[in-house]
C-alpha cells in the first residue's frame, strides 16, 4: 500500500482539527500504529479528552442545567452543543455563551423553554462575576450633591449589574439544583418577573425586582436624570406624594448593595 505523503505541521494541525470536529478520517493514515495501539484508537483518546474537557467547562458554567438533565443527558447536550458551536477562543471563558440560545432553538430542548431560561440565568451569573471591577459610590458621596442639583442627578451602575425576565419559576429551580435538591414543580409564573443580578464584595447576588424598582432601573439604563426618573415612577401609577420617597429609597438600597459607581450632574 502506498504511504500517504507527509504533511507539514500546519497541515497536520488542520487535519487533526477536522478529525476532532468533523470526524474527517484523512489524518488516520498519518498516525503511527503499533502492537499496543492502532491509529484510530490513538485518535479516539484525544477526541474523548477534547470533548471531556469542554464538557467539564460547560458543567462549571451550567451546574443547575447539569443537575436538572442528569449526567447522561447533559453529556449528550455538550457534544451536540460543541459540534454546533465549536470553541472559538484560546480561553474557555466564552465557550458556553450560546447555550441558552441553543437550548431555546434545538430539538428536543426547545420543547421545554424553562431549560433555556435556566441556562440564561446561569450564564448571567457568570457574566456578573467576571464583570470589570469599579469603585462603588457611598451615601456620603450622595450627601455631597447640592439640593439644587438633584433634578439633574444621574447614576452610573456597576458593570456587573444585569437584569433578565423570568416566565418560569427559575429561582426555586436553581436553588434546588445547586443547594438542597428538593425540586419544585416546574411551572410558568402567573406574570413575568424580572431578576436583578450583580456582584458585591466578590459575591454574585440576585433578587427579584418590584415593578417600581424595575421602572426606575430602566430609566437609569436609559441615562435619565432624577427628575425624569421620578416622572417614570409617577407614570407607573405611583401616588405623586410617594414618588420622591420611593426614588430615594431605591437609590439608598442600590448604594448599600454596591450597585452604583458614581453620580453625575
Amino acid at each position: 500500500m502506498r504511504a500517504a505523503p507527509p504533511l507539514t505541521l500546519a497541515q497536520m494541525q488542520q487535519a487533526f482539527k477536522r478529525h476532532l470536529m468533523q470526524r474527517d478520517p484523512a489524518i488516520v493514515s498519518h498516525i503511527t500504529s503499533d502492537d499496543k495501539l492502532g491509529a484510530a484508537t490513538r485518535l479516539a483518546i484525544y477526541s474523548h479528552a477534547y470533548y471531556a474537557r469542554l464538557e467539564e467547562a460547560l458543567a462549571q458554567d451550567y451546574e443547575a442545567v447539569h443537575t436538572l438533565l442528569g449526567d447522561e443527558a447533559f453529556s449528550e447536550l455538550c457534544v451536540r452543543y460543541t459540534n454546533h458551536h465549536p470553541s472559538e477562543f484560546p480561553s474557555l471563558r466564552w465557550f458556553g455563551q450560546y447555550m441558552s440560545e441553543f437550548l431555546g432553538t434545538e430539538e428536543p430542548y426547545c420543547r421545554h423553554p424553562y431549560i433555556a431560561e435556566l441556562a440564561h440565568f446561569e450564564w448571567t451569573l457568570v457574566m456578573a462575576f467576571d464583570a470589570a471591577d469599579a469603585a462603588v459610590a457611598s451615601n456620603e458621596d450622595l450627601a455631597k450633591v447640592a439640593p439644587e442639583h438633584w433634578p439633574q442627578l444621574t447614576l452610573t451602575l456597576h458593570p456587573s449589574v444585569h437584569t433578565l425576565p423570568f416566565r418560569w419559576n427559575i429561582l426555586p429551580l436553581w436553588r434546588a439544583a445547586t443547594e438542597d435538591g428538593n425540586f419544585p414543580d416546574i411551572q410558568p409564573l402567573p406574570a413575568e418577573q424580572h431578576c436583578l443580578i450583580w456582584r458585591h464584595d466578590l459575591v454574585t447576588r440576585f433578587r427579584t425586582l418590584s415593578t417600581e424598582e424595575l421602572t426606575f432601573l430602566q430609566g437609569v439604563v436609559a441615562g435619565e436624570n432624577f427628575s425624569q426618573l421620578c416622572e417614570r415612577l409617577a407614570d407607573a401609577s405611583l401616588a405623586s406624594d410617594q414618588v420622591p420617597l420611593m426614588a430615594a429609597s431605591i437609590m439608598k438600597t442600590w448604594i448599600n448593595q454596591g450597585m452604583v459607581t458614581q453620580f453625575g450632574i
